[in-house]
């Protein structure tokens, strides 16, 4: 799964050339504990002028017909394979995806000594984006509220280790795809889910700051001595 991630540069309008608009002003500094029903930035195609954007949401996906806010914990990941038949997912799976930024994410694994935590990223540390869905709720005081989840996938050979799911991480010539709304076809779906390309990612052991959300900072991603 994927339930806690970080992003360690500012992220604007400048990080991806595709971007045709973003909430102003905008600005989302570096966050090293990004965790459930936080708000994050990810990436979408607008509704009603079509156009490509860059706007916070609130991780843990809020289906449209929810009568409240409880299911959100719950939807902070969709499994990729069933995603698409799934009552909570199937309509956002269609034609309401989008892509989350991040830099690493954290897995715990159980020793003699607890639960430790470990960082994964990509060799070349660099951002990258993770397939997701978005939501639009509207809250009894008609509130709305825009949610998102990101799509997990079974686990690369070099992190199943840690766990045996993995974020879906989508490569440059994907990205664009993945949002665009007028892509419904299943097939076409999931062949941008495309399981046999695998993620070269690192990873290393860290310090147990990052198990309190309270703690946030470049100290969270640090090796463990």
């Amino acid at each position: 799964m994927c339930g806690r991630y970080y992003w360690k540069r500012k992220y604007d309008l400048d990080r991806k050339s595709f971007i045709e608009k973003c909430e102003n002003p905008f600005e989302a500094p570096p966050n090293f504990n990004v965790a459930p029903t936080q708000e994050a930035p990810i990436i979408r195609i607008d509704p009603v002028d079509g156009k490509s954007e860059l706007l916070l949401s609130h991780w843990g996906l809020i289906p449209s017909w929810a009568k409240d806010r409880k299911l959100s914990f719950k939807m902070i990941n969709a499994r990729s394979e069933t995603a698409a038949v799934k009552p909570a997912f199937r309509g956002p799976f269609k034609k309401k995806r989008c892509l989350v930024p991040a830099d690493g994410y954290y897995e715990w694994i159980m020793t003699e000594n607890g639960k430790l935590p470990y960082a994964i990223y990509p060799s070349d540390e660099d951002t990258f984006y993770m397939a997701g869905l978005w939501d639009c709720w509207k809250s009894p005081e008609g509130l709305m509220v825009l949610s998102f989840t990101i799509l997990t996938r079974a686990a690369d050979p070099q992190v199943e280790h840690l766990h045996h799911r993995m974020p879906v991480i989508l490569d440059d010539q994907t990205q664009e795809a993945w949002i665009d709304p007028n892509l419904q076809d299943p097939q076409e779906l999931e062949s941008l889910l495309d399981y046999t390309k695998p993620t070269d990612l690192r990873f290393h052991p860290i310090s147990t700051l990052v198990n309190s959300v309270r703690n946030n900072g470049p100290e969270l991603i640090e090796p463990r001595s």
